[in-house]
């Protein structure tokens, strides 16, 4: 990794931030992956870093991710964690409506099924699950998506909507 001017490398501040990190120091972790961030500007790892230590810590981080994924728009994990941290900030519509969008490109995505299943659940909605139903059309032969819809429902103890997902 490169070293910035007159300070010390990226790889001992990253080694800094995860060391407070693994502690629970989150604000010590933000500073050092802060730092780390200024000094790598591009580095997409440091980037999905500082934005998640920020999230963990109950800081704004949605700039955060919205810097990290304009790195690495493809990671399915930081989208996912972008989605949380917009709903953790105020901003579950634009979170289901951003899921929503790459479901729509990529329905077997059983993780971002996953995440707005629950924030739609949060949010009180009662067919919180309708994104499986969906995909499931579009991806009949898709076992873990079924996998996934079944574990939503049974997790939500609806034990009947579980039990027509078995019968597919």
């Amino acid at each position: 990794m490169k070293r910035p001017a007159g300070g010390d490398d990226v790889q001992s501040l990253v080694a800094s931030a995860r060391a407070h990190y693994l502690a629970q120091d989150l604000a010590s972790a933000c500073r050092s992956i802060g730092a780390a961030a200024a000094a790598a500007p591009d580095h997409r790892a440091i980037a999905f870093m500082q934005a998640q230590f920020a999230y963990e810590g109950w800081y704004p981080s949605t700039a955060l991710f919205e810097r990290a994924l304009r790195l690495d728009g493809g990671n399915g994990d930081l989208v996912r964690n972008f989605a949380l941290a917009l709903a953790s900030e105020g901003e579950a519509d634009r979170a289901m409506r951003l899921l929503e969008g790459i479901l729509a490109r990529n329905p077997g995505w059983i993780e971002g099924q996953n995440t707005l299943a629950t924030l739609r659940a949060t949010a009180g909605e009662e067919d919180f699950a309708r994104g499986f139903a969906a995909a499931a059309k579009q991806e009949p032969g898709n076992a873990a998506l079924l996998t996934g819809w079944f574990h939503k429902l049974a997790a939500a103890r609806q034990w009947e909507a579980a039990r027509r997902v078995l019968a597919l």
